[in-house]
């Protein structure tokens, strides 16, 4: 299952399970990703992870607008 967790308390903010549709992975020389679309959410998902580095970059597209919203995760410990 994919959540959506509070990154100070822990929390799950959104639970994917049974919600998520056209779910995609691949590679290139770069990077790999995986997507997915969540009708509830009124969302798609894209999360990228580059080889050459730790962090996650997530992307966002919202249903309502079309700017996509883009979040670099850095890695944790």
């Amino acid at each position: 299952s994919i959540r959506i967790l509070d990154k100070t308390t822990g929390e799950e903010v959104f639970n994917f399970q049974n919600l998520i549709s056209d779910f995609d992975y691949g590679a290139n020389l770069t990077e790999a990703q995986f997507s997915f679309r969540c009708d509830e959410a009124e969302r798609s998902y894209v999360f990228k992870k580059g080889f050459t580095n730790l962090d996650l970059t997530m992307e966002i597209k919202p249903d309502w607008t079309s700017e996509t919203y883009v979040v670099k995760m850095p890695f944790q410990k």
